[in-house]
């Protein structure tokens, strides 16, 4: 009985990145004595209240987000600052892990920051990997917190990876923006500023071409990619100019 529960345990936490929950192990037929003979020998690390790590795996900040979201229950998934690291926004770094759930839950002794709300929609989520925000829901919750620049560069670098699609942005944005939120404006007045707007062409990039101008070394030939109507992209290569 105890190798079938190994192997069990295994499966588990392979799917969850070396996680499993206290829920999943119950329906897996490993009983509680079972889970702290495990605990005691070390082969289960407590991670989170009700989430166990298996210690074959090592601990990432990922797997704590993960830890985190599991904890939080139904429904949770990463937002704000976490989920922009987990996309690899332009600037965002490893800071204190933050969950959304659903308004009305209480979710207890989670390792993180925790929001609640009433409009996370499907359109919302992203169904694929660690549960988080999608991009542009990502990028409406955080805009409050970045200035002007580096929300300009989010956007910029969101854009050139394919991250975001402005329609589908500014449709989420629209929603949001009905129900208060703040920083919003700054975001829908950046997207009206940058709309046509060669992709690469953010305000720190531009810094960046004055000062080389200013230095006196030729500018390189760049690709280019721009925007054509309905969101597509066209690339074509031309010499870097300064703006005015």
């Amino acid at each position: 009985m105890a190798r079938t529960d190994d192997g069990a345990i295994a499966e588990l936490a392979r799917q969850t990145l070396g996680l499993v929950t206290a829920r999943q192990l119950d329906a897996a037929g490993v009983t509680r004595q079972r889970r702290r003979r495990l605990v005691s020998k070390g082969v289960l690390v407590p991670a989170a209240r009700g989430v166990l790590r298996h210690a074959a795996v090592t601990s990432t900040w990922d797997q704590q987000v993960m830890a985190a979201v599991l904890a939080a229950g139904e429904g949770a998934v990463a937002s704000h600052l976490t989920a922009a690291r987990l996309w690899r926004f332009e600037g965002i770094g490893e800071g204190p892990l933050e969950v959304t759930v659903p308004r009305g839950r209480q979710p207890r002794a989670v390792p993180a920051m925790v929001h609640r709300t009433l409009d996370l929609g499907p359109a919302d989520v992203e169904p694929a990997g660690l549960p988080r925000t999608t991009a542009s829901r990502t990028l409406c919750d955080i805009a409050p917190r970045l200035g002007p620049a580096h929300l300009e560069a989010v956007l910029d670098h969101a854009e050139r990876r394919n991250l975001v699609w402005r329609p589908h942005l500014r449709w989420r944005l629209d929603a949001l923006r009905r129900s208060g939120r703040p920083g919003l404006p700054a975001l829908a007045t950046l997207l009206d500023r940058t709309e046509g707007r060669p992709l690469g062409d953010s305000w720190l990039e531009q810094e960046a071409i004055r000062l080389v101008a200013r230095s006196g070394l030729p500018l390189p030939r760049v690709q280019v990619k721009r925007r054509k109507a309905g969101g597509g992209i066209a690339a074509s290569t031309c010499s870097g100019t300064v703006p005015g």
